[in-house]
């Protein structure tokens, strides 16, 4: 029985010189894949912090536009009242252009 029991540990110890060799492999495999997934994990911060910038720049490019937008629209109303101003000022050089006429015609009444 003793013998059998050191036939089977000298078989387990074969075994095991036999597999050591691949558990070593997969040890430094399991090492590269974590190394691996490092970098993985790295290059996927660098690309949210990338994304993170772009958003941001898209933000304040759209508040740009709409500061754009809001200043346009003032200027339209500004030109509009401008318009305004401007068909009034002619309706009264037009008012003035006649009394002034009336005027002359009155004057010329009077002359000697």
């Amino acid at each position: 029985m003793a013998k059998r029991i050191q036939e089977d540990t000298g078989s387990v110890a074969d075994s095991m010189s036999e597999v050591r060799p691949l558990v070593a492999r997969g040890v430094e495999r399991a090492k590269e894949a974590a190394q691996a997934l490092r970098e993985i994990n790295q290059g996927a911060e660098h690309t949210l912090d990338q994304i993170r910038a772009m958003a941001k720049v898209a933000t304040e490019q759209a508040e740009a536009g709409h500061s754009v937008a809001t200043n346009v629209a003032s200027i339209s109303q500004m030109v509009d009242a401008s318009q305004a101003s401007v068909s009034e000022v002619n309706g009264n050089v037009e008012a003035l252009s006649a009394l002034a006429h009336q005027l002359k015609d009155s004057v010329a009444k009077f002359r000697l």
